[in-house]
């Protein structure tokens, strides 16, 4: 009787692990999808499998749009989407411009770092590559290419995962993440509108991302988030947005040649329309940029130590209304405009400022009704360079 026992415990994770299956451009309609007997479809094998199943993806262009929602037997939570050739050679396109793939279970994982697919052809007005039905945790979105939608992604849960991305021409916003205690990490934006959002969320990593070119910028709701080592090129408007910053983190950021529309920009902008609490802007590199390069506004006790400001038209550093008792230390400034010298850091209406050991080259204009710290009182601060890299 032990032994028959035995044989059933032993034999109980097999029969509940569920199945690989696979689709392949050779395979045909309505097969069993198993490795013999591959499926032309993806979404048949969606409809086959199981939680926690796995489908395996060959080489081709598969022109059709996936729900993941239910299979055979229920629930989809924890499928697993990958391919065998990668975003290069794996491609799926939408029929009729509509989403090319739903989410509507967590855990759900599309694609992985070189196994992932090239998703396309969502025009349709709010037409995505992948789309989140309604809040999925633990989603994970890897080594995938978006290009030729109207949006690239919209994800909204808790510990969502998006990594090694690429995502290119997407008439709208690449990535719309409502989401907590999440990581967008490691991702390269090029070319489309705004290329990064966070909304409604907190506790967020935001790191090592590579946005380029287009009239995007980066915007993070970045509550007690981390947002760390991104770099942001040529971008019209803001590079980098950070809003309601309590507890954030800002550093070692490269911003170049950003804010070229008008004074309302600037390369690095941290706000919150309540006060943000001890956020921490450390580190950043602003380069070239059309008009301010750094702006901090409705801070209280926040630190701003070590950033270093070249080239930026009207001035470095603003402290703008609503910054309170601030830290700012070993920030430098250098101008090699000389035609339009710039304030090195200004302040409107702060309360309470610490000020030490700033590095100017230049910058001794006045400006205007605000106070001036200008002069040469100190050292270059000290920069640590990012790891953001091109996909």
């Amino acid at each position: 009787m032990c032994w028959l026992l035995l044989a059933v415990l032993m034999l109980f994770p097999a029969l509940s692990r569920a199945a690989t299956l696979y689709v392949d451009k050779s395979g045909t309609v309505n097969a069993t999808c198993s490795k013999a007997l591959p499926c032309l479809h993806i979404a048949h094998a969606v409809n086959l499998s199981k939680k926690n199943g796995r489908i395996v993806v060959g080489p081709g262009i598969y022109r059709e749009s996936i729900y993941i929602n239910n299979g055979l037997d229920g629930p989809l939570d924890g499928l697993r989407l990958e391919s065998t050739a990668g975003r290069h050679g794996t491609i799926v396109e939408s029929p009729s411009g509509n989403t090319v793939i739903g989410i509507a279970r967590p855990k759900v994982r599309i694609g992985r770092k070189g196994k992932g697919f090239t998703l396309r052809g969502a025009t349709d007005e709010l037409g995505f590559g992948i789309e989140f039905s309604n809040h999925m945790d633990r989603v994970r979105i890897e080594g995938n290419s978006l290009t030729g939608n109207d949006y690239g992604v919209f994800a909204q849960g808790d510990r969502i995962q998006i990594r090694h991305n690429l995502f290119v021409d997407n008439a709208n916003d690449d990535l719309t993440c409502s989401c907590d205690k999440s990581i967008i990490r490691e991702n390269t934006f090029v070319d489309s509108g705004i290329v990064a959002i966070f909304e409604n969320g907190e506790s967020n990593t935001v790191d090592r991302n590579l946005s380029v070119f287009g009239g995007g910028y980066m915007s993070v709701r970045g509550k007690r988030s981390k947002i760390v080592n991104n770099v942001v090129l040529d971008t019209d408007r803001w590079g980098l947005r950070v809003n309601d910053a309590d507890g954030a983190t800002i550093q070692g950021n490269i911003l170049t040649d950003n804010a070229s529309l008008g004074s309302n920009y600037s390369a690095l902008y941290v706000d919150q329309d309540t006060f943000s609490k001890s956020p921490r802007v450390m580190g950043n590199l602003v380069v070239g940029s059309g008009n301010f390069g750094i702006v901090l506004e409705q801070l209280v006790n926040g630190r701003i130590d070590s950033n270093t400001v070249v080239q930026s038209d009207l001035m470095g550093i603003r402290l703008d209304s609503g910054v309170v008792n601030p830290t700012i230390r070993r920030n430098s400034t250098y101008f090699t405009d000389g035609s339009n010298p710039a304030c090195g850091i200004s302040n409107q209406s702060v309360v309470n400022v610490s000020y030490s050991k700033h590095f100017f080259a230049a910058g001794d204009q006045d400006c205007g009704s605000m106070t001036h710290i200008g002069g040469l009182p100190g050292k270059p601060g000290r920069l640590k360079v990012n790891r953001a890299k091109m996909l």
